[in-house]
């Protein structure tokens, strides 16, 4: 389907007489745009200017840097057990190793 035959909220709607008499105008009160790459350009030109420090969200320095609070060894055995993860650097890499050639069968 056309993205001409979309009205505002992205479902079909019938042709109406409203343009010209063509037969492919908006419905009447609605207005004809292109919602979806709109919306696209405003996110994609907000990504940009958060990553660039143009832009910032209020109250986000509440949220810690993970980078920064690495989980305490002490609590490593207990996460990786929780997680169904092996809790040793060999274990790890062996886990990843048979995940990997799984995944290429």
């Amino acid at each position: 389907m056309s993205p001409s035959r979309l009205g505002t909220s992205g479902v079909a709607s019938e042709p109406t007489s409203g343009s010209g008499g063509s037969g492919r105008g908006a419905p009447s009160g609605a207005v004809a745009t292109p919602c979806v790459p709109l919306a696209l350009c405003a996110f994609a030109t907000l990504a940009a200017a958060l990553k660039a420090g143009d832009v910032a969200v209020e109250d986000s320095d509440g949220y810690a840097e993970y980078r920064e609070q690495p989980l305490p060894w002490p609590e490593v055995a207990d996460y990786c057990q929780a997680v169904e993860l092996p809790a040793t650097a060999a274990g790890f890499v062996k886990h990843l190793q048979e995940l990997l050639a799984s995944t290429a069968k």
